[in-house]
């Protein structure tokens, strides 16, 4: 990618999730908004994704701009403030069905959750390309960059939220898998991974509903199953 020109395939690639996010949120929110504002408004939820949408594509394209390079700086600071965001929200975040995973700005609301996906992508970045070829070493490649994903998934799990801590280790897998790091070690990461998911997933009623009205929506199509068959 050069200064101030996008990939093609890269800018194409991100527009075409952008659409399709503004368009499943529409759909899926289309009854609880018409609900919501007496049927006077059914896109609320869709204007207001859409909004988002046009602000990080603006985002995106002054970024180009900038030498990545220059935010190594940024390591330390996300660095630390994720995991001190983290904590503070399970004192003071909005407590929303019994999960503490906002803070209410009032004007918006702050998931540190978000901040740690950043955090872990930027120190894991930078730990990789410091540490070269000893990431092939199971202490240096595995074992090292786990204590910080296991401080960051451990504090998500107490808000609870299991999809972000998912979706924080598929972030966390894919960065070693394009590290290098050996496929035996990847193996080993994935199998234990897959063990502890299946442990929390049976550990909650509700998790285990939801993963098998995925597997199987039409069991419950008005239930539990609605949202997926939508």
């Amino acid at each position: 990618m050069k200064a101030g020109k996008p990939d093609l395939f890269i800018f194409l690639a991100t527009l075409s999730l952008l659409i399709l996010g503004v368009v499943m949120v529409t759909s899926a929110s289309y009854p609880k908004a018409l609900s919501a504002s007496n049927g006077a408004d059914p896109f609320a939820f869709g204007k207001k994704q859409l909004v988002f949408a046009i602000l990080s594509l603006g985002m995106m394209m002054a970024m180009i701009n900038f030498d990545y390079h220059h935010y190594r700086g940024l390591t330390v600071l996300f660095a630390v403030l994720a995991p001190i965001f983290l904590v503070l929200v399970l004192f003071f975040g909005e407590e929303i069905n019994g999960s503490r995973r906002w803070f209410d700005l009032k004007i918006l609301n702050f998931q540190p959750s978000e901040l740690a996906k950043l955090a872990l992508i930027f120190v894991l970045a930078h730990y990789l390309s410091e540490i070269g070829p000893e990431v092939r070493r199971f202490s240096t490649g595995i074992f090292i960059p786990l204590i910080y994903l296991g401080l960051i998934c451990g504090l998500i799990m107490m808000e609870p939220d299991l999809g972000t801590t998912i979706v924080i280790f598929a972030i966390f897998f894919t960065m070693l898998f394009s590290a290098g790091v050996r496929l035996s070690h990847l193996f080993f990461l994935g199998l234990s991974a897959l063990g502890a998911g299946a442990a929390l997933i049976i550990q909650e009623q509700y998790r285990l509903e939801r993963l098998l009205s995925f597997i199987d929506p039409m069991k419950d199509p008005k239930g539990s199953g609605w949202q997926i068959i939508r």
